[in-house]
């Protein structure tokens, strides 16, 4: 509301958030959207694992980039945890 009141323009709904006035780029890569990306990695990734279901020394090879990805998720988790809580505490108002 304030922010409204500051920029003399409506609320504009986008996606989940109501931003005053702010236009959101959708974030593409090769043109595709978000969720097109995914489909495409989910459908690639299942293509993948099929083709190299019997060869252990190349899933070996690949079992690299897997627990890459899965301890950048782990180092990810806690700061969003975190930063969440202190989010929250700090959004509260005087509850009298």
């Amino acid at each position: 509301m304030v922010a409204a009141i500051l920029t003399d323009r409506p609320f504009i709904f986008k996606g989940f958030f109501f931003m005053a006035g702010v236009e959101v780029k959708e974030f593409t890569v090769l043109g595709l959207k978000m969720w097109q990306q995914v489909l495409v990695c989910l459908i690639l990734g299942i293509i993948v694992g099929f083709l190299i279901q019997g060869d252990i020394a190349l899933a070996e090879k690949l079992k690299i980039i897997g627990t890459i990805f899965i301890n950048l998720i782990k180092m990810v988790v806690v700061p969003l945890i975190f930063l969440a809580l202190v989010s929250g505490i700090t959004s509260m108002h005087d509850v009298k």
